[in-house]
């Protein structure tokens, strides 16, 4: 599937939902702005600027619409924010994976688990499992859809 497809797809699932016009007119300007890997192309005060009228509700709130739909991850700004989408309120270790997005990437990357360990207070057991449950997290949802 392309990303055309992948924006066929996003609007399908809003219009099962049952939404103010108004919002699924913004959240559909948002499908819009979505780039083949699932993230948006321009920061939201570009797109609510590029069609002020559109937005008459909050873009906010389109874009927590958005980034509710499937597949997880899709409407992110960034990795971080890409990656903290996808994790379940029942994901284990939850709050370590948390962690480990927020403010351990390039450890995890570089393999720097004394550190990741050190300053997170945690023992390597469980440091293990948060990054195995990392390793499932799809950087890039909308390629999917992609060829």
């Amino acid at each position: 599937m392309s990303r055309h497809e992948l924006g066929d797809y996003l609007n399908e699932q809003v219009s099962l939902l049952a939404l103010p016009p108004d919002l699924e007119v913004s959240i559909r300007r948002l499908i819009e702005q979505i780039d083949e890997d699932g993230y948006l192309k321009k920061p939201l005060e570009v797109v609510e600027k590029e069609h002020g009228e559109s937005f008459s509700g909050s873009v906010d709130w389109s874009l927590r619409v958005l980034q509710g739909l499937k597949p997880a991850g899709v409407g992110a700004r960034n990795l971080r924010e890409c990656l903290l989408l996808q994790l379940a309120e029942k994901t284990p270790h939850r709050d370590l994976v948390i962690i480990l997005i927020s403010s351990h990437l390039i450890d995890v990357q570089e393999q720097r688990f004394e550190k990741i360990q050190e300053q997170t207070a945690r023992g390597m057991e469980e440091i293990s499992a948060a990054i195995d449950i990392l390793k499932t997290l799809n950087p890039r949802p909308g390629r999917m859809f992609g060829r």
